[in-house]
């Protein structure tokens, strides 16, 4: 009897894991990924590294912003307020 609950067990096991190693595909946000025993097929390492691109692109556009700013900030004071390096700006009232 125990050698039927062990048996029974272990074809459980394999039975719960064969079913997912058996799923290829997997839907996601950038389309279907496809496996080829359990590794990524050429097309789905295609779309991986297209969208790591895109988040890098993504990224150092979100990141160079607050450089773009200080460079348009500076370039102000020096082209439309007249301000030479180490001289105070003052405002005229309106």
């Amino acid at each position: 009897m125990q050698s039927h609950v062990i048996f029974l067990t272990i074809a459980a096991i394999a039975v719960m894991s064969t079913s997912a190693i058996a799923q290829e595909t997997r839907k996601t946000r950038i389309g279907e990924l496809t496996f080829e025993s359990g590794y990524p097929s050429p097309e789905t390492v295609a779309k991986l590294y297209d969208e790591m691109d895109f988040q890098r692109a993504c990224q150092a556009y979100i990141w160079g912003i607050p450089a773009v700013g200080i460079a348009e900030w500076k370039h102000a004071n020096d082209h439309v307020f007249k301000v030479r390096n180490g001289q105070p700006s003052r405002r005229k009232r309106l």
